[in-house]
């Protein structure tokens, strides 16, 4: 007869795999209520253990309406669910279009869904391949799993093409359905059933796919903790995969990519998990008479950063060495991730970042990150959306992006990536020589790629002794807009990171809109933040502080090297504006 000991701390180890945390374990035939994984502060579990005859342990999920039964020291009892498992899946048929619950959710019938007296039975196999559960979908959409059924580790594979590349996992059956329609089912989706039941499938079909696991999550933004994107985070860092997270307008309904793909169509579940459906037209290539094209259904060209960054943007950032450029790529990232504002540029909504690194020490890189977020008060889905490639935490050298096998090796980290920042072209994109335009053609071929399939960049780079972008000067030509950052003509060394910000090529871009401008970042030991100022009002406050001094016009203009009309007009404009704050006082954050 087992003892007392040994009946609760085998209970205790089933019921931590079930997702319950009780924090005593009682063995007294009683019902107990108990934590959850994803809700501890909460009393959503329960559990009950039989002592008599043969120890059985009975739980239940309340937040995801998952159950079991185990019998603590025999098989027997898993064996004799799987064979009734079996027998109902087997006697039930091939489920049709037409299934209420698939015509409401706007998805197909797959291979291998089955239906039996009027409800959808979505089978819940093992890594081995034996049937462990059936979650049953009625018409309404109600859902249950077959009583005492092992539905943890369980999951049902929709299969792709034999050289599938990645595996993709989401949660309900609907969310699965529309992701692998949008994948054109080229690619194994697995539906998992909970967001807990993620970890569980990803530890046991993602050794198949290694770093190449993407968890499609659902967004509960709705509820506290966003339990969807939670689940997803720590499914995808116990496996090396990602997470892809369902975006939603301001004001939208849903959770998941099958609301997405009702709403707004399948390109856009394409465009978010960074597939772009291309016509397969064969090997030729396709030519548009021009009413064809002035027709063609085009979305409209948003921008990820109004007005410098539109979507499909290639945007070259350059500097000379210590000017602050990294700071304003990583800022660029953050404004992108968050929809948030970075110097008289607006980002517009949330998107997804992959910020490549090729020189920061790991270290450096984190406290840059740390005092730039601990001044925006970031989302957690804006977290999220930023993710990070750098030199120190790798086993292996970063890639050479000049070169194909480099190319692929980021390739699939770029599934669902909104923006791309590359920092800099000097390490991480190593060929030839920067003055040939020979050796720039590869990345040039690589970025235009990019842009074809919806993706934008984000270039940094060098500036030469000379103060332009260092190397050829074809590395311009394919940009939609080139920034650089210059010192300003009164800059001193302690002042850190102060610059004048430049458009040299700017398409769509004019106006005020187009106008240079002074930054500085702002440091006060726990955060930075940017103090921006418009050029012409340095240039005010420069000649200010000279007439203060008592210098003429004619000495001023020669001075700051501007025209003397340049000089009088902001004398006048002195004379007639009370006097602002000055650019190198830093808010007090």
């Amino acid at each position: 007869m087992r003892s007392q000991t040994e009946i609760t701390q085998v209970a205790e180890a089933k019921l931590h795999q079930a997702g319950l945390f009780p924090k005593t374990i009682q063995a007294d035939g009683r019902k107990h209520r108990c934590p959850v994984e994803d809700k501890p502060s909460g009393q959503d579990g329960e559990y009950r253990i039989y002592t008599d005859g043969s120890p059985t342990l009975v739980w239940k999920n309340y937040r995801t309406g998952q159950f079991g039964t185990y019998k603590l020291f025999e098989a027997e009892a898993s064996i004799q669910h799987s064979d009734r498992a079996d027998s109902i899946f087997s006697q039930a048929v091939a489920a049709g279009d037409n299934h209420p619950y698939l015509a409401r959710k706007g998805i197909s019938t797959v291979p291998g869904l089955k239906m039996k007296d009027g409800k959808l039975l979505v089978p819940g196999y093992d890594v081995k391949g034996d049937l462990r559960t059936i979650q049953f979908i009625d018409g309404d959409g109600n859902k249950r799993f077959l009583k005492d059924s092992q539905m943890q580790g369980a999951s049902f594979g929709l299969i792709g093409s034999s050289d599938s590349e990645s595996l993709y996992l989401a949660e309900g059956l609907a969310t699965g359905i529309s992701v692998w329609q949008a994948l054109e089912r080229r690619a194994e989706v697995r539906i998992c059933f909970s967001a807990v039941n993620l970890g569980h499938v990803a530890s046991s079909f993602g050794p198949k796919y290694p770093g190449r696991v993407i968890i499609c999550a659902d967004n509960d933004r709705f509820t506290p903790g966003n339990p969807g994107l939670t689940k997803a985070l720590e499914a995808a860092k116990a496996v090396g995969g990602r997470v892809t997270l369902a975006v939603f307008e301001d004001g939208q309904s849903g959770t998941d990519f099958n609301d997405i793909h009702q709403a707004r169509g399948l390109d856009e579940v394409r465009r978010q998990l960074g597939i772009f459906h291309q016509a397969d037209d064969g090997p030729g290539l396709r030519i548009l008479s021009l009413n064809e094209f002035i027709d063609w259904p085009l979305p409209p060209r948003e921008h990820l950063l109004y007005p410098v960054m539109p979507e499909q943007g290639l945007v070259l950032l350059y500097a000379p060495r210590g000017q602050g450029k990294t700071y304003v790529a990583l800022g660029i990232g953050l404004a992108v991730a968050a929809g948030r504002r970075l110097f008289n540029w607006d980002g517009r909504r949330p998107r997804r970042i992959l910020y490549i690194d090729g020189e920061m020490p790991a270290r450096a890189m984190q406290e840059r990150l740390w005092k730039l977020v601990n001044n925006l008060h970031l989302s957690a889905e804006a977290l999220t959306n930023f993710s990070l490639l750098t030199p120190d935490i790798q086993n292996r050298p970063m890639p050479n992006l000049a070169t194909p096998d480099g190319q692929e090796a980021i390739e699939p980290y770029l599934a669902g990536i909104d923006l791309l920042i590359i920092d800099n072209i000097a390490t991480l994109c190593r060929a030839g020589r920067e003055n040939d335009t020979e050796s720039w053609l590869p990345v040039q071929g690589w970025l235009l790629d990019l842009r074809r399939r919806g993706l934008s960049v984000l270039v940094v780079h060098h500036a030469g002794k000379n103060g332009d972008q260092r190397g050829t000067s074809a590395k311009e030509d394919i940009m939609d807009t080139v920034i650089n950052l210059r010192r300003p003509k009164d800059y001193s060394a302690e002042e850190g990171a102060r610059f004048e910000v430049h458009l040299t090529k700017a398409r769509g871009v004019s106006g005020s809109e187009a106008r240079p401008f002074e930054a500085k970042l702002c440091d006060d030991g726990e955060a930075l933040s940017w103090l921006v100022k418009d050029l012409e009002d340095r240039e005010t406050e420069a000649v200010r502080e000279m007439m203060d001094q008592g210098l003429s016009i004619r000495d001023i203009a020669k001075e700051l090297d501007i025209p003397k009309s340049n000089v009088h007009r902001l004398k006048q404009k002195i004379e007639a504006e009370p006097q602002p704050d000055q650019l190198s006082q830093c808010p007090t954050l």
